[in-house]
């Protein structure tokens, strides 16, 4: 056994052990790190790697997306309704408006003392406390509408707890909605519905007649927004199915339809959202009140909810989305695919129906093809469409303040398109041969 140790090292007492001899440093790690530190700064600063570098992120994130989407979500855990998130948004309007005045009140307590003596001699906290009391009548409106909201949300089962709590506030959305109340259903927006809704009411009236004649006729108007232009259509003797996706649009109707008794029942200070362009402070905080009728209860009018494209697509299976005309006041540019916006149109229509739009482009979020007007009539034309009028209203405002300092106005297409009716189609012209149709 003690052959298979080796011999064993004789250890001289008082002397060290023998160092072992050093060795030569190596240059991989830092040559390795060098090469790590270059490639990282080509890829960052160097604009072809940095576009690569995105174009493989992005793909990733969209292979990860895909994924996560097919895993079963919790009721719990899934994002807050529109419903929930209008709710939550009509019931802080008070508490976000609060805010907003807060940091107004901070910002003047910061200037000089002197300047601050100036802006009493003119009155600036008074103008501050009176927005105060404008946002209070105002929250009296929201407050109707979040009521109205939790009702409906409790009728049909969305829960809107402790995830619409979660969700960030739409405050943009609550003042459009309190914007489009004076526009569509008060003596002060009456300019506005001038310019916008003869147009459409002339066409009906040329295509169908007046009374007796239009009795029956069945008109779809999607994106209605507050009803206001399909309450005029369903007035002239048309039977009208309004339609919109927004829930704040939604429980605005809701409110007048529903909880709206007299003329001029509610009231509120639409401009106090903006400081910029008044020029007095009896303009910043007037008061309007609405709506300016009482809407009828009798009138051949039905509001569906919901996405326009789904409910034409579930309608067209059950063979009941046929329609003489249809209507689109200020909705194509809403679409995130504006095909899918017309082959809906398309479908919802009659053989020999017509189709009247009016409006701007002005294009939200990040949609498939924002399209320049003329390849927006072309493709409509590629869909199937036979356009038959077209015109152009300049300078048309929408939810202006007619007494101050600044106005944003559009120049809005407006073109009256038919669907060919049999006699076309049985020429070669249906849904299954039109260009663009499915086959």
């Amino acid at each position: 056994m003690d052959s298979l140790r080796g011999p064993a090292k004789t250890v001289v007492p008082g002397q060290l052990p023998a160092r072992p001899p050093p060795q030569t440093p190596s240059l991989l790690p830092f040559v390795l790190t060098s090469l790590l530190f270059s490639l990282t700064a080509y890829c960052v600063l160097s604009p072809r790697p940095a576009r690569l570098f995105r174009r493989l992120q992005t793909r990733l994130v969209r292979l990860a997306a895909r994924w996560l989407a097919r895993l079963p979500v919790p009721d719990a855990l899934q994002a807050p309704s529109d419903l929930g998130a209008a709710i939550h948004s009509f019931s802080a309007y008070s508490h976000a408006q609060a805010g907003v005045l807060t940091r107004k009140w901070a910002a003047f307590d910061r200037m000089p003392r002197r300047h601050r003596a100036i802006g009493d001699s003119l009155g600036w906290k008074d103008t501050l406390r009176t927005a105060e009391d404008a946002v209070e009548a105002n929250a009296v409106v929201a407050d109707e509408l979040a009521a109205l909201g939790l009702e409906l949300a409790r009728r049909e089962g969305v829960p809107v707890g402790l995830r619409s709590r979660l969700a960030s506030r739409e405050d943009g959305r609550v003042v459009e909605t309190l914007k489009h109340f004076v526009r569509d259903w008060s003596a002060e927006g009456r300019s506005e519905r001038d310019a916008l809704f003869p147009p459409v009411l002339d066409a009906l009236r040329d295509e169908f007649g007046e009374g007796q004649h239009c009795r029956g006729k069945k008109v779809l108007v999607p994106g209605c927004g507050l009803g206001r232009l399909a309450y005029e259509i369903a007035h002239q003797g048309f039977s009208v199915d309004a339609n919109d996706f927004s829930h704040f649009m939604n429980l605005g109707v809701s409110l007048l339809f529903t909880r709206t008794h007299t003329p001029l029942q509610h009231s509120l200070a639409p401009y106090v959202h903006s400081f910029s362009h008044q020029r007095t402070r009896a303009d910043l905080v007037r008061r309007v009140s609405f709506p300016d009728v009482v809407p009828r209860r009798d009138l051949a009018l039905r509001f569906v909810p919901g996405d326009f494209v789904e409910l034409v697509r579930a309608e067209d299976k059950r063979g009941q989305a046929r329609y003489d005309a249809v209507v689109t006041l200020f909705f194509l540019d809403t679409a995130s695919n504006l095909l899918a916006y017309l082959d809906a149109i398309w479908a919802a229509l009659k053989p020999g129906g017509v189709w009247i739009n009016e409006g701007p482009l002005l294009y939200y979020g990040n949609p498939g093809m924002e399209l320049p007007l003329e390849d927006v009539v072309r493709a409509a034309q590629l869909v199937g469409f036979v356009v038959e009028q077209r015109n152009e209203l300049r300078e048309v405002r929408y939810t202006a303040d007619d007494r101050g300092m600044y106005t944003f106005a559009y120049d809005c297409a407006f073109w009256v398109a038919r669907k060919p009716g049999l006699d076309a189609a049985e020429g070669g012209e249906t849904s299954e041969s039109r260009p663009g149709g499915e086959s």
